[in-house]
């Protein structure tokens, strides 16, 4: 897959020896309702999609969490076979481009052989252009709200879902689990004493987290799927965090991987985050929590 840097106004842009079909979005999430954008697209053969970079949001300094970064994006979108990402420079002129002027400097310069996007795509200063807008000036095919028993499938309601810890609801809407990728750094060191050494997760992006509490999850460490005892909270047991942070247990998984990239896909809720009177406290539940995640993922 190619990966091509671009900005508007440029005299002329990278592309492609052939004519490809080009995905336009958000693609936060990377869910079902963008994955059906995916496979319309391939219909028409090869295909690609246009990214922002940074993410708007970033550059607007709203600093939202993200449920997949551009890394993200692109990965995803290789293994979907996408043969093209181009990512689009976002800065301040760009912001305040009209959508006659996105029209004429970024979309019709992709020269792609058709553009692919939902029927509530946007775009260009205060979102004035619009899919049917875009249908009359070039050769497009806009799909219409994807929906799952009757609600549309959104990034904003797979935020729901992970706000109220509903894990599997999110994977679902999804159509894959929920991922969240970062370095390995060195912790307190308690896990080590109670038989339950964990991985505290550096993110590799401000990843939108799942409410506080204990997941089942596969965490991939070097390539390698490890099934794993997840803590997203703050850890009152000992009571030194102020905010909340990921703390992986990998069960077999005896290596030293500090500074190793780590990804931790989640599959189900265990329990709430709770204090224990003490470490000896903790550790037994581990041991249960343990148990049930060995159990839950021999039933999967």
């Amino acid at each position: 897959m190619e990966i091509y840097k671009i900005k508007a106004n440029d005299p002329s842009f990278p592309r492609p020896s052939f004519p490809i079909s080009i995905c336009l979005g958000s693609f936060d999430g990377m869910h079902l309702g963008h994955r059906r954008i995916f496979l319309e697209a391939q219909k028409e053969g090869e295909f690609g999609a246009l990214l922002f970079d940074p993410f708007p949001d970033y550059f607007l300094e709203k600093r939202r969490e993200v449920l997949t970064s551009t890394e993200d994006q692109i990965r995803l979108l290789s293994s979907y076979g996408s043969a093209a990402v181009y990512l689009l420079s976002f800065d301040e002129n760009f912001l305040k481009m009209e959508a006659e002027d996105y029209e004429r400097e970024v979309l019709f310069k992709l020269q792609a052989k058709r553009l692919v996007y939902g029927e509530d795509f946007t775009y260009g200063y205060k979102a004035l252009g619009n899919a049917e807008r875009l249908r009359n000036l070039y050769p497009s095919s806009v799909l219409p709200l994807y929906q799952m028993e009757g609600q549309k499938v959104s990034s904003s309601l797979i935020r729901s879902d992970l706000a109220e810890g509903k894990i599997e609801e999110a994977n679902r809407l999804l159509g894959r689990h929920y991922e969240i990728n970062g370095k390995v750094a060195k912790g307190f060191g308690n896990g080590h004493k109670i038989g339950y050494p964990t991985a505290n997760m550096e993110l590799g992006a401000p990843y939108f987290l799942p409410k506080e509490g204990v997941y089942g999850a596969l965490c991939y460490s070097r390539g390698k799927p490890y099934v794993s005892i997840v803590n997203v909270g703050k850890n009152p047991t000992v009571g030194k965090l102020t905010a909340p942070k990921v703390e992986c247990h990998l069960l077999g998984q005896n290596d030293d991987i500090y500074e190793e990239t780590l990804y931790t896909a989640f599959y189900f809720r265990l329990r709430d985050e709770k204090k224990f009177p003490s470490l000896e406290e903790l550790s037994k539940q581990l041991k249960l929590d343990e148990e049930e995640t060995r159990e839950r993922f021999l039933s999967l």
